[in-house]
C-alpha cells in the first residue's frame, strides 16, 4: 500500500500589489500569468461588491490554473459594510472577517480568528489593523499556522516602516513566514513584503503597483522552531491578565 503523500514544503507565493479594482480583468490576468503558483495574495479591499458572483469567476480560474488566492473583498449589504479576506481555491471557498476594525472605519467586526486548510498546511489570515495586536498572530500560530498572510489598505500617512516592523516582529516572535500585501497608490502605502521565520525581509515591493513571485520553504519554520525552542516552554497560566485587562494599568 503506497504511503500518503506529504504536503509540499517548498511553495511559490505571489505578491499582487495592485490598486482597488472596478472589474476582474487585472485579477484574472495575474492568475493566468502566475498559473500553477501555490498562493496569490491580493490586498485588502481589492474589490467592493454588492453581490458575490465574482467569487465564482475567481474560483473557476483557480481550478483552471491550479492555484489558490487570498483576496480582500468589501461587501456592501444595504447600509452595512463587511471587510473580508477570502481564500479561494479549486476545492474551497472560505473567508475571514476582520476582527480589529480601525476607529476611522465603519465595517462590522468579526468575532473569530481562522486558519484555512491548504494543500501545503494551515494558513492564518489577518487584515490591516489586526496586525497591531500581537495576540491575534499568536492565536493563529497556536492553531497550527506556519504561514500568516496580512492583507492591508494602510493610509499613506502611516509610515510604511512601522507596518514592516510590526510584520517582522510577528514573524520572528511566532517563528513563521509572514506575507504582507498592501494596496498601493496615492492614498495607500504599498511596500508589501515577505518575511522569513527569523524576521528577515526576503521580498519588499515599493510604493507603486507591482507583482512578484517568490519561492519559500516552509521546512525552515520547523527547523527554526527546533533550534530556538519557545512554544514548548510557554506558561499560559501566567498570561491570564492578557484576556482580563483592556488597557495598561496606571503607572
Amino acid at each position: 500500500m503506497p504511503l500518503p503523500k506529504s504536503p509540499p514544503r517548498r511553495i511559490r507565493v505571489v505578491l499582487a500589489q495592485i490598486p482597488e479594482q472596478n472589474s476582474l480583468a487585472e485579477i484574472e490576468a495575474i492568475i493566468r500569468r502566475f498559473r500553477n503558483s501555490d498562493l496569490i495574495v491580493f490586498p485588502e479591499a481589492t474589490l467592493t461588491l454588492t453581490d458575490l458572483s465574482p467569487i465564482g469567476a475567481i474560483k473557476a480560474l483557480t481550478r483552471r490554473y491550479g492555484t489558490a488566492v487570498i483576496i480582500g473583498i468589501v461587501r456592501r449589504d444595504k447600509r452595512k459594510l463587511y471587510d473580508f479576506a477570502y481564500y479561494i481555491s479549486p476545492r474551497l471557498v472560505d473567508r475571514y472577517q476582520k476582527v480589529h476594525v480601525h476607529w476611522t472605519e465603519k465595517h462590522i467586526p468579526g468575532n473569530e480568528f481562522k486558519t484555512f486548510r491548504t494543500p501545503f498546511g494551515k494558513v492564518g489570515v489577518l487584515m490591516c489593523y489586526d496586525a497591531a495586536f500581537q495576540e491575534a498572530a499568536r492565536i493563529l500560530a497556536l492553531m497550527g499556522a506556519e504561514l500568516i498572510v496580512i492583507i492591508s489598505a494602510i493610509p499613506i500617512q502611516f509610515p510604511n516602516e512601522f507596518a514592516t516592523l510590526r510584520a517582522r516582529a510577528l514573524a520572528y516572535s511566532n517563528q513563521l513566514y509572514l506575507v504582507h500585501c498592501c494596496l498601493p497608490g496615492r492614498q495607500f502605502s504599498g511596500h508589501s513584503a515577505i518575511i522569513d521565520p527569523q524576521g528577515s525581509v526576503i521580498v519588499e515591493l515599493g510604493k507603486y503597483a507591482a507583482v512578484r513571485a517568490k519561492a519559500i520553504d516552509l521546512e525552515r519554520v520547523r527547523e527554526w522552531r527546533r533550534q530556538e525552542k519557545t512554544f514548548q516552554y510557554r506558561r499560559p497560566s501566567m498570561y491570564r491578565m492578557i484576556s482580563s485587562v483592556q488597557k495598561p494599568l496606571r503607572p
